[in-house]
């Protein structure tokens, strides 16, 4: 027993939280059940959180955005301010400042924007700010305050996109914080991982000896061994022991322990968290990787996943625009079917009359085509505008047909919304009236 506790002393070379804190220490800030320590700085650290930030990230800042203007039944393109080409005031890409935008948002609080705007009020760039320096609160009149790094801000001059907000506050929470413990069990596996394959992927053992040890002999004895097995290069070495000591192992092996479901498990947690497909974060479920699944996964994804993050962004950037002009990002391409569906689809739009052939033609990258601007009519499949010729024919012989059986001329083109026209006096075979016929009417 005293050689086992001298090799557990000699390997705790550091004082640890637990030394000096006692039991308090599990429940410091930021600390979690695991042992490991997990906030919104050490979030990124995890494998399967920093996937799924950059998943939604760069879906969402790789999409086009333009500006339109409300009018009356539909909408129109606006001109893009120039803020949505050059929007960083360091001089970042549109890109960067979205996939900044959503970092702050998905570890954060919320994201925090500052507004930099001209003498004449006019917006010209923006900053990110770091949501941990930023504070909201209300004072005793329940007006909304705004701190930076201990400098007030003007609530206006500040975009606050919060992750989720409590009923009766007014600062954001973060994700990270309230999964702290799920999240503290992942990065705890992947420590556990680390630690086994760097230990020489052996488990814990114990030396054990007959003879009575003196300090200096158990300690060369735990140094051999560490020598000899510790660290990938040393993995399953055969060991030598003398004197009657022999080896008792104290750990549990990965297999036994579950290690590899552990983990899976704890991928898919974090898909769970941010609301993400599990085989998007490149999970082997069984049954997630399937086509159909992966096509109904990318569904999901947009409608569920990015929509309400794109609707937010929308919402805050048509703030800064002119009343009745909005900004719009394009998500079509993220939805993009395969082309035998997208043939189908132009087909049934463009014979129905809802898609001109060059708009069918530009969603395809296609330079348009002449006499491609012209809505069809979904009977004869001809151009809008020879439709009107379509229609005076079929008026012209349902005409005809009531002139044949007796109805006058006139009468008939004035029922049928027919011009008036001359006739060249010859009436037909077929309108010529008995002589009987024709004697009654003048003899009435």
């Amino acid at each position: 027993m005293g050689l086992r506790r001298l090799i557990r002393a000699e390997s705790r070379s550091v004082v640890t939280g637990q030394d000096v804190w006692g039991e308090w220490w599990g429940s410091a800030a930021g600390t979690t059940a695991s042992g490991v320590t997990m906030s919104q700085a050490t979030a990124l650290r995890v494998g399967a959180v920093y996937a799924a930030v950059r998943l939604i990230c760069d879906a969402i800042s790789s999409l086009p955005v333009d500006t339109f203007k409300s009018i009356e039944g539909g909408q129109q393109p606006y001109p893009k301010p120039a803020w949505i080409a050059q929007p960083d005031m360091y001089g970042g890409t549109w890109q960067s400042f979205i996939s900044q935008w959503l970092v702050s948002k998905l570890i954060g609080h919320g994201a925090c924007i500052r507004v930099l705007r001209s003498d004449t009020g006019s917006v010209l760039a923006f900053a990110v700010l770091d949501p941990g320096k930023l504070v909201r609160q209300t004072d005793s009149r329940g007006r909304l305050v705004v701190t930076y790094a201990g400098n007030r801000i003007d609530p206006l001059d500040l975009i606050y996109d919060a992750e989720l907000i409590k009923p009766g506050q007014v600062m954001g929470t973060s994700r990270i914080d309230e999964a702290r413990e799920t999240l503290g069990l992942a990065k705890a596996l992947e420590e556990f991982s680390a630690r086994f394959f760097g230990n020489g992927a052996t488990t814990s053992v114990v030396i054990t000896s007959p003879a009575d040890l003196t300090m200096e002999q158990a300690t060369n004895l735990h140094q051999m061994w560490e020598l000899g097995h510790k660290g990938l290069d040393n993995a399953h070495r055969a060991g030598v022991l003398s004197g009657g000591a022999s080896v008792e192992k104290t750990g549990v092996d990965p297999d036994e322990a579950q290690m590899l479901q552990s983990r899976e498990f704890a991928v898919e947690e974090v898909a769970r968290l941010f609301k993400i497909p599990p085989a998007m974060l490149q999970s082997q479920k069984p049954g997630s990787v399937a086509y159909a699944s992966r096509e109904q996964d990318a569904i999901q994804f947009v409608t569920f996943t990015l929509l309400p993050y794109i609707t937010a962004i929308e919402a805050h950037l048509s703030r800064l625009l002119p009343r009745g002009v909005f900004v719009k990002f394009n998500v079509e391409g993220l939805l993009r079917a395969s082309l035998a569906d997208r043939a189908n689809a132009y087909s049934v739009l463009t014979q129905a009359g809802v898609m001109t052939d060059n708009e069918a033609r530009a969603l395809e990258n296609l330079p348009p085509k002449d006499g491609g601007d012209s809505i069809r009519v979904p009977l004869a499949s001809i151009s809008a505008t020879d439709a009107d010729v379509v229609a005076m024919d079929k008026r012209a012989v349902a005409a005809a047909r009531l002139a044949v059986v007796g109805y006058d001329p006139a009468d008939v083109l004035a029922a049928m919304g027919l011009p008036a026209m001359e006739h060249n006096g010859l009436p037909s075979v077929q309108q010529q009236m008995p002589q009987d016929v024709a004697a009654f009417k003048e003899s009435t």
